[in-house]
Order: structure tokens, then sequence, then C-alpha cells
């Protein structure tokens, strides 16, 4: 029980929350662009129906290593200095409100599918897709924003935590940007700029595991 409450505990159960949440963002191909029919919306959705489903149930799976990760991260920063304290309750919210976010967002997709082949039609299918994308900005910016306090806590510090600290104020700037992806297509359309946001997110807190890993 003590190793999970170790540094080194908490590394391994955040590269486990973060490999876990890369391999479930791929189990379904991108959805169609916000200046596609509504048409192919549905279609997406029945097509993917099985996937989408299985998707967001193992969405929710995560939860169990990154309630291991967190405390032992928030710990962590706590011992960089005394002045960190908010810095590290603020990370800690951040991370679970933006996961919680992200939970309810992957589960409604999942209904969504689930009702692809009966009450669903074509303009819901679309509507409801981009808001719900729209949606999961509220969780890439809540994670943004425990990086960014993380990162204060630790820019200040030497070697492989400084470039940490770093990162993380880094992710927290291409967080804020990615919500402001309001285009009909492109880089700027709903939902493209905010996959980069969360794809940077998860390379922090990939960092933030392995840092946990090499302390002693």
């Amino acid at each position: 029980m003590n190793r999970l409450k170790s540094n080194q505990g908490g590394g391994v159960a955040g590269i486990i929350f973060v490999l876990s949440m890369v391999v479930i963002s791929f189990l379904v191909p991108p959805p169609p662009g916000t200046d596609e029919p509504a048409s192919e919306s549905l279609k997406y959705l029945a097509d993917n129906r099985s996937a989408m489903m299985i998707q967001a149930s193992l969405s929710a799976l995560p939860t169990f290593p990154l309630f291991l990760l967190v405390p032992v991260w928030r710990r962590f920063l706590d011992s960089r200095g005394e002045s960190n304290g908010v810095f590290s309750s603020a990370t800690s919210t951040g991370i679970l409100l933006g996961w919680a976010i992200g939970v309810a967002v992957a589960l409604m997709f999942g209904a969504l599918a689930f009702l692809s082949e009966s009450t669903l039609d074509e303009e819901a299918a679309r509507n409801l897709s981009v808001v719900l994308t729209v949606g999961y900005g509220g969780a890439v910016v809540f994670w943004g924003s425990g990086a960014l306090f993380a990162g204060l806590a630790l820019v200040g510090e030497k070697d492989a935590a400084r470039w940490a600290g770093w990162l993380g104020i880094v992710v927290a700037l291409l967080s804020a940007i990615s919500v402001f992806g309001w285009s009909n297509e492109g880089l700027t359309a709903p939902g493209q700029l905010m996959f980069v946001g969360y794809l940077s997110n998860m390379v922090f807190l990939l960092t933030a595991s392995i840092l946990l890993l090499r302390d002693r």
C-alpha cells in the first residue's frame, strides 16, 4: 500500500493514465467537419456505433490511475517550497474538474452513438455533436489551468523540474488558445485546435509522471 502512495507509484499511475487516454482517443476515426452535411454526422455515429459506445465506457476507467496520480503530484508540488501550497491545490482542482467534464462529454457521445440507429435524426446528430465537441473545451481549459499552476510551482526549480515548469506554462497557453476555434472549416474549426490542447496536456501529465518516477 505504501508503494502506491510513493512518488514512484504515482508516476506509474500517471503513465498508465496517459497511455490509456491516448489509446482510447484513437479507437474511432475523426468525426466529420462542421462544414459537412448533417447526414454525415448521423452516418458517422451509426457507422462507428459499437466502437463509440466502447470508447465511452473505457473513457471512464482511467479515473482509477488518475486518482492515484493527483494526490502524489500535489504532494510533490508542495515539496517544492512553502509558497506553492496554493499552486498545488489549484493544480489538483484543475485536473479533477477537467476530468469530470471530459468523462461526462465522452459518455454523452456514447449515448449519441447508441441513439443513432433509433430516434436520432440528422440535424440533431450534427447539432449535438458540435455542442459536445465545444463543451469538451471546458475539460481542456481546466487541464490547462492545472498545467499552468504546476508550471508556476516548478519554473523556479533546477534541471528537469524547471523545464517541466516552462512546459506547463506553454501547455496552458495552447489550452487557452484552443477554445477560440469557431471557423466553419480548417484548423480553427470546433474541435481541431482543442485536440492540440488535449494532446499537449497529455504530454505534460506524462512529463509530470516521469518527474515523479525520477524523484527519490
